[in-house]
């Protein structure tokens, strides 16, 4: 059964001076181990309309679909993501969410 990674982050870095390189070093570095794991893109930085409640505009989600969640797990533990990780800690604010799938 599919896994989906659901990342609720700030459209705005969190710490001061090189925040734009980190950030985007940290998407680029994400994105090719998300690839390297078989993740495939769902949604990717969209800003949602709430159709009930509020959503705050200065946040974007982000989507990813995994094959299963042990290739889900396997990839959150990688060297090629933890590396990305901690550049993500300091430039990015973000929520990051794990769902499991359902079999059709």
């Amino acid at each position: 059964m599919p896994a989906y990674l659901i990342v609720d982050a700030a459209d705005i870095v969190t710490d001061t001076g090189e925040t734009d390189q980190r950030a985007d070093e940290y998407r680029v570095l994400a994105q090719q181990s998300i690839r390297q794991f078989g993740g495939r893109y769902l949604v990717m930085g969209a800003s949602p309309v709430a159709l009930s409640g509020e959503w705050p505009a200065e946040r974007v989600v982000t989507v990813v679909e995994f094959p299963d969640r042990a290739t889900l797990d396997r990839w959150h533990a990688s060297p090629e993501y933890t590396d990305a990780a901690q550049i993500r800690k300091t430039s990015i604010d973000a929520r990051i969410l794990l769902a499991d799938g359902i079999d059709d």
